[in-house]
C-alpha cells in the first residue's frame, strides 16, 4: 500500500515509548509489520471510500512488512506467522535498498484476517540473525482518512512562499504519529518529508497542519503527497539495539499539490500565443 515505505516506520515509536534515540550503529534502524488503508482525496471534498486511484497500488488494503535503514546492511528478511502461517522472504528494489512485502487484499475485511501474531527474522551483515517475535496485531484501530481542508488552494501554490497543508484527522489518538511526504508525480524521488520517529519533531495525533519551506518545491510541477498515520500495537527497542521494530494501523491519505508557474514562464507562455494569434487573425481578414 505505501510506496513512502519509511512511513510505517513512524509506529514503532508510540508503542509506550517517549522518545527514540538515534541510530547507534545498527545495521537497520526501522522495521514494521502492520496493516493499512489508503484513501486518495481529488477534491474539496473529504475522502469517500478507500481508494488507491492516486498512487496507483494494486489495491488500498494493504498487509506490509518492512526492513528500514539509512544505510542498511542487511541480507535477508522474513516475515512468519499470523493466521495464514505467513513464512514469506521481504524484497528490495535493488542492492542496498530497503525490504519490504506487501500483500494486498480486495476488502477491509480480507485486510483484518491478517489480525494475528507475527516474528520478523532480519540477517545482518555485520550483528547476525535478528529475531523479533511476539509482533500482534488485534483490535483493527485504524485511523481514519484525514481530510485536507485547505485543498483548493493547494492546486495553485506559491513555491516563493511557505505552502501550509491543514487536515482534520479521524480516530486518532494520544499515542499516534505521522508522517507527510512529498514526491514527484510517478513514484518519483522524495522532496520533502516530516521527521521519522528517530528525530526530533515527529507528528503526532494532536497535529493538524504543516508548512513545505517556501523553495522546496519547483514552479508549475504536480507533486503526489501521502499523509500518513498509525496507531501503533506493540514496539521492541531491546532485541536489537539501535533497531526500533513494532506493528501498527495505519491510513494514507493521498492528494497532490500543484504549484503556479513562476511570473516569467507564464510571460513567455502569453507572447509565445501572440505570433498564433496574429496569424489567425490575418487569415481571418484576408479576402476570399
Amino acid at each position: 500500500m505505501l510506496r513512502r515505505a519509511s512511513c510505517w516506520a513512524v509506529g514503532v515509536a508510540a508503542a509506550g515509548l517517549v522518545a527514540i534515540p538515534a541510530a547507534r550503529g545498527a545495521d537497520f534502524q526501522l522495521g514494521l509489520v502492520g496493516e493499512g488503508v489508503e484513501y486518495s482525496q481529488t477534491s474539496s471534498a473529504a475522502p469517500g471510500a478507500p481508494s488507491s486511484s492516486l498512487s496507483g497500488n494494486t489495491s488500498p488494503f494493504d498487509f506490509a512488512a518492512s526492513v528500514l535503514g539509512q544505510p542498511i546492511s542487511v541480507s535477508s528478511a522474513t516475515v512468519t506467522g499470523g493466521p495464514h502461517s505467513l513464512n514469506d522472504p521481504l524484497s528490495q528494489d535493488s542492492p542496498g535498498a530497503n525490504f519490504y512485502r506487501d500483500l494486498y487484499q480486495s476488502s477491509l475485511s480480507n485486510l483484518e484476517g491478517f489480525d494475528g501474531t507475527y516474528s520478523l527474522q532480519v540477517n545482518t551483515v555485520h550483528d547476525g540473525t535478528k529475531t523479533f517475535n511476539d509482533l500482534s496485531l488485534s483490535g483493527d484501530s485504524f485511523p481514519g482518512a484525514s481530510h485536507i481542508t485547505n485543498w483548493s488552494a493547494l492546486q495553485s501554490a506559491n513555491v516563493n512562499q511557505g505552502i501550509t497543508v491543514d487536515w482534520t484527522p479521524s480516530n486518532v489518538s494520544a499515542d499516534t504519529l505521522a508522517v507527510l511526504g512529498v514526491s514527484s508525480v510517478g513514484n518519483g524521488p522524495d522532496v520533502f518529508e516530516t521527521p521519522l520517529p528517530s528525530q526530533p519533531g515527529v507528528l503526532t495525533g494532536a497535529t493538524t497542519s504543516v508548512t513545505i519551506p517556501a523553495g522546496t518545491l519547483l514552479a508549475g510541477e504536480t507533486y503526489t503527497v501521502e499523509l500518513l498515520e498509525l496507531n501503533p500495537v506493540s514496539g521492541d527497542t531491546s532485541t536489537y539495539p539501535g533497531a526500533l521494530v513494532g506493528s501498527g494501523y495505519a491510513s494514507d491519505t493521498v492528494f497532490d499539490i500543484t504549484t503556479v508557474p513562476e511570473p516569467a514562464s507564464i510571460s513567455l507562455l502569453v507572447l509565445g500565443s501572440v505570433p498564433m494569434l496574429m496569424r489567425r487573425r490575418r487569415q481571418r481578414s484576408e479576402p476570399n
